[in-house]
């Protein structure tokens, strides 16, 4: 393990199967370069902090911290740089990358000029994951974080959970050494630790009296090369990998085009952002003012006289009249206060019959388009048209109905922004307050009994992922606990009995055995908090 390092310290430097690294990074004979990667080995294996000019003995092996020999008792740590100066490491490890690692995960090629480059072979991942490495291990990635920063300096975290500090470190890592999904899926687990933030700097005295039988050789010296990098949290989520879809895009695409539908599996926010969209605004004022916002919901019985009007039968009257809908009146009332912003809000879009229920309007939905219509549905001088102050927000689950089922010609008239299970908005939501995405088993034991549900709710749509596809996934709302602070383990127990488990029941009604290859052991309804608790660990 004490050359997993050196894969750490070329991933920062950019490495991977396409893109080699030449050995003149690795030497004098690039100083920008090389200065990249002593920085790179600094994070990674320095025992020195800033203001210190390291000698001999100051690079060690963080996975070598453990390296105890059994007979003796004694720790034998191995020293990347134990009789080579700070300064001359990058030509040894260069040395060590060409006449070892290439042998195991770097592949090496020489250049018309003669100049070496090194990139990662093609199964790197299994060979990192193997008996020579990590033998079916993996590194726990909030661990290795907080060892690569310890000697930076963060923001004052108040207001901010243990688990959202957690989540920043990681993700700082994730980014800065370049780890991509397959690495972090195959070599790093997310298993949540207890940490405390000093109130000072850490030092690299501090770091190197932590280790028995130091022999480390550090000029203690006003050296600035290394200064101390600060981080703020509240560029967080600048370091996020994706982009959440939030309300401010929702709003904008609906300015922009009028009507817009949100689109994807339950649970995934579509309804939640919505009514966030309708509280939006602008200079301080609503866009949409409380009582100029509609809801309706569409269902396959719902009509063209439902939505736009018709002739019905008048008790008082005693005869049929015709009259308009409520699409109709909605669209007068726009007409009639031009000054004013209106939004109609249409779950379960796609549940009705699009071209039955809109009709001829569909043409309308243009808004310069205006039709010849019955005095009853006229909305300006004998015309029907949609006022451009009268907004139309649909949602639409895609596990209901296929997007391509939607009427091409209602389709081409709407954007539309297709909603995903997103682990980041379950991390947003555990990293506010005191909140914990850990449900803990009060049990006597050896270990705590406990699990993180954002891992779950990953490793779970993994799977649905590859055997249903994208549109079955669970959405991040169903492990969101009900009472907006934390799950007792006997709550998330039955949310997942009688709510997530009957789901994928019907998903995978008449593909027989998909849901054991989904589920495993949790192809069940438990009773025990116990058994359930070890059933997902053992899952994740």
């Amino acid at each position: 393990m004490e050359f997993f390092s050196i894969f750490l310290v070329m991933k920062r430097m950019g490495i991977s199967v396409s893109n080699p690294i030449p050995d003149v990074y690795l030497n004098t004979e690039s100083p920008r370069q090389r200065e990249n990667f002593l920085e790179s080995l600094k994070m990674t294996c320095g025992l020195f902090g800033p203001g210190e000019k390291p000698g001999k003995r100051c690079c060690l092996d963080p996975f070598a911290f453990d390296n105890t020999n059994y007979l003796t008792q004694s720790v034998i740590y191995k020293y990347n740089n134990a009789s080579t100066v700070w300064n001359y490491l990058p030509a040894r490890v260069k040395d060590t990358i060409d006449n070892t690692l290439r042998d195991y995960y770097f592949d090496r090629d020489l250049e018309n000029n003669g100049l070496k480059i090194f990139s990662l072979k093609q199964d790197y991942l299994d060979i990192l994951t193997g008996k020579h490495f990590l033998d079916g291990r993996k590194i726990n990635v909030y661990h290795l974080a907080i060892w690569v920063y310890r000697f930076h300096q963060f923001e004052e975290l108040e207001n901010t959970s243990q688990y959202a500090q957690l989540s920043f470190l990681r993700d700082l890592f994730y980014q800065d050494f370049k780890i991509s999904e397959a690495e972090i899926n195959r070599m790093f687990e997310e298993e949540a630790i207890s940490i405390t933030l000093s109130s000072f700097p850490i030092t690299g005295e501090q770091v190197r009296d932590a280790l028995p039988d130091n022999e480390s050789e550090v000029d203690y010296q006003n050296y600035v090369k290394y200064p101390i990098p600060i981080f703020e949290f509240k560029d967080y989520r600048l370091l996020t990998k994706e982009a959440t879809m939030n309300t401010d895009e929702v709003y904008q695409v609906l300015r922009e085009w009028n009507q817009a539908i949100l689109y994807g599996p339950p649970g995934t926010g579509k309804s939640y952002i919505a009514g966030k969209v309708a509280e939006k605004g602008q200079e301080g004022k609503p866009f949409f003012k409380r009582e100029n916002v509609y809801r309706i919901q569409f269902h396959p019985s719902f009509r063209y006289e439902d939505f736009i009007g018709g002739t019905r039968w008048d008790e008082q009257k005693n005869q049929p009249v015709t009259k308009p809908g409520p699409f109709v009146e909605w669209c007068k009332k726009a007409n009639q206060n031009k000054d004013d912003n209106y939004l109609l809000i249409i779950e379960e879009i796609n549940r009705g019959n699009l071209s039955n229920i809109f009709g001829e309007t569909i043409q309308a939905l243009d808004r310069d388009y205006r039709l010849k219509v019955k005095p009853e549905f006229e909305v300006s001088e004998g015309d029907f048209y949609i006022p451009k102050n009268l907004y139309i927000l649909g949602t639409m689950n895609s596990t209901d109905r296929s997007i391509a089922l939607v009427d091409y010609a209602l389709r081409r008239r709407f954007a539309f922004i297709r909603f995903n299970f997103d682990k980041n908005i379950l991390e947003d939501f555990f990293q506010s307050e005191e909140r914990s995405p850990e449900i803990i088993l009060d049990v006597k034991g050896p270990e705590p009994q406990n699990i993180n549900l954002v891992n779950f709710a990953a490793a779970l749509n993994k799977r649905i992922i590859e055997h249903l596809g994208t549109e079955m996934v669970i959405g991040h709302t169903y492990f969101i606990p009900p009472n907006g602070e934390k799950w007792r383990i006997d709550e998330f127990r039955r949310q997942y009995n009688y709510k997530i488990l009957p789901m994928l029941e019907e998903y995978t009604f008449g593909k027989e055995g998909t849901l054991n290859r989904i589920l495993g052991d949790l192809n069940t309804r438990f009773d025990d908090d116990n058994e359930f608790i070890n059933a997902i660990k053992k899952y994740i």
